[in-house]
């Protein structure tokens, strides 16, 4: 009787054993197309909500139309590069975010157009640095 008790044992630990797929609560993804104007009716915001979160790439526009910024967010953070503009349309600085947070090299220009500086996020920060950060957006 134990040589058939073993087999049966290990048969309905198998059957009943938990499967970690099974019991996984799988969120339902409700994308959404996200659009704000400002009074006037320019585009202020333009984007996609993912279960009510910024995902993906993010546009902002001054009152003129003139892009402000893109961006990536991941499930509500930011994550990936960033790019922020002048109102002229050059480029006024761009790096990278991780997780919400500033990382790697950022790279800074003059409203016209002219590199002016960049700032190394993954090291620790000068005092230049700080008077730097104090101006990005």
């Amino acid at each position: 009787m134990r040589i058939y008790f073993l087999p049966l044992l290990i048969a309905l630990n198998f059957a009943c054993g938990s499967n970690s797929k099974e019991n996984k609560v799988v969120e339902p993804k409700v994308e959404k197309n996200y659009v704000e104007y400002y009074d006037d009716g320019v585009k202020k915001i333009e984007g996609i909500l993912l279960n009510g979160e910024r995902h993906g790439v993010w546009n902002f526009y001054y009152k003129s139309g003139i892009k402000w910024s893109e961006g990536r967010y991941k499930r509500g953070k930011r994550d990936g590069y960033s790019i922020v503009y002048y109102e002229n349309g050059k480029k006024k600085l761009q790096g990278d975010y991780k997780n919400h947070k500033r990382i790697g090299v950022w790279k800074i220009w003059n409203e016209d157009g002219t590199f002016k500086d960049e700032i190394d996020f993954d090291k620790p920060l000068t005092r230049k640095d700080s008077v730097l950060i104090y101006s990005l957006p």
